[in-house]
């Protein structure tokens, strides 16, 4: 896939969709900014591993990303958001097939 299609597949898909998504639900399962919160101290203890970025703790207030940052978000969330979505494995099942749909696209 080249770069284009990518950068939009991450952009629509993930970003524009499914991110926006799954930050809506976590703030209305905790309460807004607790939500939030939450949500920027998950990704800020991601381990430190040389290909993955890192993103410190105010993920959810940036305003614009590059592609290579939403794919290093994509390879993280997973890990990042599951101890969130304890009781709703159908939320966790759907963000796990983004990733996998993302991941297999991105294939050369």
């Amino acid at each position: 896939m080249d770069d284009d299609r990518l950068h939009q597949l991450l952009k629509g898909l993930f970003k524009d969709h499914t991110w926006e998504w799954i930050v809506n639900f976590l703030k209305d399962i905790y309460r807004q900014e607790k939500g939030l919160d939450l949500m920027d101290e998950r990704f800020s203890v991601i381990h430190r591993l040389s290909n993955i970025l890192q993103f410190g703790d105010k993920l959810t207030s940036v305003k614009q990303w590059t592609s290579a940052e939403y794919m290093g978000m994509v390879k993280v969330w997973l890990a990042a958001l599951a101890p969130l979505l304890k009781g709703h494995p159908d939320h966790f099942e759907f963000i796990k097939s983004v990733t996998d749909f993302i991941f297999i696209t991105s294939y050369h």
